[in-house]
């Protein structure tokens, strides 16, 4: 927001893009997995992963590049035989 001397404010708004999930590549000799998506350039990413969908943990925060985004993550550091993956934008 800004406000000129004649008390005219203005306000300027980035829309809000949903993350979504273009690609997952599981590699099994690693045991990663690389997630990628499209990002804004003046957004931050927060990936968190849950074993059961009830509890998510934020495992990283990335910068958009304004491209599309690929961040590398173990698959199962806790032995989990299962694991679930989600992306938001930080506000």
């Amino acid at each position: 927001l800004t406000m000129d001397g004649d008390k005219n404010v203005t306000a300027t708004f980035r829309p809000i893009i949903i993350p979504e999930i273009a690609g997952v590549v599981f590699d099994p000799v690693a045991r990663s997995v690389s997630l990628t998506w499209r990002s804004h350039p003046d957004a931050l990413y927060e990936i968190q992963v849950s074993a059961d969908l009830v509890r998510w943990v934020a495992v990283e925060i990335k910068p958009g590049t304004g491209e599309r985004t690929t961040v590398e993550l173990d698959s199962a550091p806790n032995g989990d035989r299962q694991r679930f993956y989600r992306l938001r934008e930080k506000l």
